[in-house]
């Protein structure tokens, strides 16, 4: 997996590893199932301090809703596959994180 800067066109980042298969595998599958539904525009959801990582479904069209399907990880109470709107999951991953500000210390780092 890429990630590239669109201003400048230039490489920011580059990851390989399993959870990259995995998430090309979710890719697949959802090219598949999604061939006869509205067009989307796909992207990857980082929550690097969440340990989080999703596929994240963008609405074509303003009344269509985004879809985020979390990938494997230590992402409970979400589950890895299951698909959830935007507001679904926001509603969860909100509290997730500030509940880990709360957890921040000085010492902690970042």
């Amino acid at each position: 997996m890429a990630d590239v800067n669109p201003t400048i066109r230039t490489l920011a980042a580059l990851s390989e590893g399993p959870s990259i298969l995995a998430m090309g595998a979710q890719l697949e599958y959802l090219m598949a199932e999604e061939h006869d539904s509205p067009d989307r525009t796909v992207a990857m959801l980082r929550i690097p301090a969440l340990h989080l990582s999703a596929i994240w479904l963008k609405g074509a069209d303003p009344d269509q809703q985004d879809i985020v399907i979390p990938s494997p990880g230590p992402i409970q109470p979400l589950m890895a596959g299951q698909r959830y709107t935007m507001a679904e999951f926001l509603a969860i991953v909100r509290p997730m994180a500030a509940d880990r500000i709360r957890q921040t210390q000085e010492t902690s780092g970042g």
